[in-house]
């Protein structure tokens, strides 16, 4: 497999940050800036495509850690799209945290489409736990 590549599109409102390949400690990095990035100057969606690539379970904590923090700051909409089960435990811990919160909503798409079996919708602006409540909870689920 090639080396990880991160490619950002914009079109009509919606930033998409696709990433594909292996995906370490520099890739995590410069995925998290791009995230911040796409957060800061985008109000609207900001699609997070991991679906073409590997992340191993302590780095999707991160990714979902950088989508939370990315969102909550900026009160952007951040849709992650991936089929990986470390990304969905990471997702699934949460969802956990915010159920109730209309905001945040989990599809599972049918299976017409695998490599987008799971779409996970965060709007993350009104979390009921501090950004340290969890960091800590994500960071325990490592």
């Amino acid at each position: 497999m090639a080396g990880p590549a991160i490619r950002t599109p914009v079109a009509d409102g919606t930033i998409l940050i696709r990433a594909s390949g292996t995906i370490g400690a520099a890739g995590l990095t410069f995925l998290r800036d791009e995230l911040a990035m796409a957060c800061e100057v985008g109000r609207g969606l900001v699609l997070l495509d991991l679906s073409e690539c590997i992340v191993t379970g302590d780095d999707a904590v991160r990714v979902v850690r950088a989508v939370a923090l990315s969102a909550r700051r900026t009160r952007c909409r951040v849709r992650v799209v991936t089929d990986d089960g470390a990304v969905v435990a990471a997702l699934d811990v949460l969802v956990a945290l915010v159920v109730g919160v209309p905001a945040l909503v989990r599809t599972v798409v049918p299976r017409d489409f695998p490599a987008f079996s799971v779409v996970t919708d965060l709007v993350v602006g009104v979390l009921p736990l501090g950004l340290s409540g969890l960091s800590a909870v994500l960071t325990s689920r490592q």
